[in-house]
């Protein structure tokens, strides 16, 4: 004896096992982009903070050890490098105030962030 909901004319279980799968198929590969996407997205936020900590040591190291015993007169370079970041600063004289350019570079980012700050001379 055939059973009737398999061999069906009307075919009522095929289409409906291969909708379940698609629609099973499709959760999955959603939720694994959602994943992903979030990963990414985490790593990109980690990467952020690391940038502004070291531009923030960079800002503080530079104020606090080169900018006072600084000679005016001249236009310098400094390099800050530890473990987890490089800066270059670069300090340019201008009329009334000097002009310094940092380049901040962490570990693992793939291009550097360009800062600029004025401070009286």
């Amino acid at each position: 004896m055939k059973n009737g909901l398999i061999w069906n004319e009307q075919g009522f279980l095929h289409p409906f096992l291969l909708f379940l799968t698609a629609f099973f198929l499709i959760l999955l590969t959603s939720g694994s982009l959602l994943l992903q996407t979030k990963v990414q997205s985490t790593n990109l936020l980690f990467e952020q903070y690391k940038l502004e900590q070291a531009a923030s040591i960079s800002f503080k190291t530079f104020e606090k050890h080169y900018l006072p015993n600084l000679n005016s007169d001249v236009d310098k370079t400094f390099k800050i490098h530890n473990k987890a970041m490089k800066a270059d600063i670069t300090i340019t004289k201008e009329e009334q105030h000097l002009l310094v350019r940092y380049e901040i570079k962490t570990d693992e980012s793939l291009e550097s962030i360009i800062y600029y700050k004025k401070y009286p001379s």
